[in-house]
């Protein structure tokens, strides 16, 4: 009986060693087809000092502006163009062509560090991107003890140039979408298209889903609330025929160095990457959001349980 166990048990390792394989190939010949464009992610922009004060997830989501200087340089020395969201929605849906190394730079919540580091260093490299703000300036994403980690005022949305800064939706609140019912979606996704229309006086035509969290009942109703594209956090690149209700993005991470960034997006890195996040998002498919984000900040060591769920209505 032992013996017919152990062939069994090497049988089914073994046909888990070769389907892991399998799905890795296939991620990266996916990750290395072209044309391609990579769409990069960023949150806010702190100080070396800053970050060394930066704990747990901060230190995910917060990138040193050296850092970001060191991107930029790289990417203009070798030859990358950065495109609108615009133009990566006519490329996405084959209306467009692209040059080979072009790169859509995202921005997610709508911190004033966007204005005040970002914006000149975008500037200065020649580079644009896409800023996606969340409404609520009292929402959780925003530090109100740190006055560049507080939501662009609406007179400072308005003077952002817009040659440098595309602004887009974020939500309302940054709230996990995939936790609200339809009706309370819905508000989200028009309110915060409405406030951004009512402050910038122009049509608002993309978002972001905050947090990752989406299905696909919020790009239905993404689609149904007059979005034309949504990015997502999805690790890989976006290519001719991709979905633009579910266009992916790369994370960059504070305590991403040069090195780190220019592996980051490249195919094998990419295919690595979507391979590890899917077996990273398992328990959050599993738990959702209201179980899972309190667990997360506790592994990640940023906020208590009771703290984010406060913030999610739990």
């Amino acid at each position: 009986m032992s013996a017919f166990m152990d062939f069994w048990l090497i049988v089914v390792l073994a046909g888990f060693a070769a389907g892991t394989l399998g799905t890795y190939a296939c991620l990266w010949s996916a990750e290395s087809r072209r044309p391609r464009l990579i769409c990069l992610m960023y949150h806010r922009f702190v100080t070396d000092d800053e970050y060394r004060r930066c704990r747990g997830a901060d230190r995910i989501y917060s990138l040193p502006l050296a850092r970001f200087e060191q991107q930029l340089d790289y990417l203009r020395r070798n030859g990358y163009r950065s495109v609108s969201l615009a133009e990566a929605v006519a490329f996405a849906e084959r209306r467009a062509t692209l040059p080979e190394r072009s790169v859509l730079i995202t921005i997610d919540d709508g911190a004033r560090s966007v204005l005040t580091r970002a914006l000149p260093r975008l500037r200065e490299h020649g580079f644009c991107a896409t800023l996606f703000v969340t409404t609520d300036p009292t929402a959780y994403v925003f530090d109100a003890s740190e006055p560049e980690q507080q939501r662009l005022t609406d007179d400072e949305l308005r003077a952002l140039d817009p040659d440098v800064i595309d602004v887009q939706a974020h939500g309302v609140t940054h709230r996990p979408l995939t936790s609200l019912g339809d009706d309370e979606l819905r508000r989200e996704l028009v309110d915060s298209r409405a406030a951004l229309e009512h402050i910038l006086g122009r049509p608002v035509r993309y978002m972001a889903v905050p947090g990752g969290w989406y299905d696909g009942r919020v790009r239905r109703l993404a689609r149904e609330a007059g979005y034309e594209g949504v990015c997502v956090s999805d690790v890989g690149a976006i290519r001719p025929g991709t979905d633009v209700m579910r266009l992916r993005r790369v994370n960059v991470a504070g305590y991403n160095d040069l090195d780190e960034f220019i592996a980051r997006i490249q195919p094998a890195s990419l295919a690595r990457i979507r391979f590890k996040t899917a077996l990273r998002r398992v328990p959050k498919r599993l738990l959702g959001p209201r179980l899972w984000m309190p667990i997360r900040a506790v592994l990640r060591g940023s906020r208590s349980p009771g703290q984010v769920a406060a913030r999610h209505g739990s």
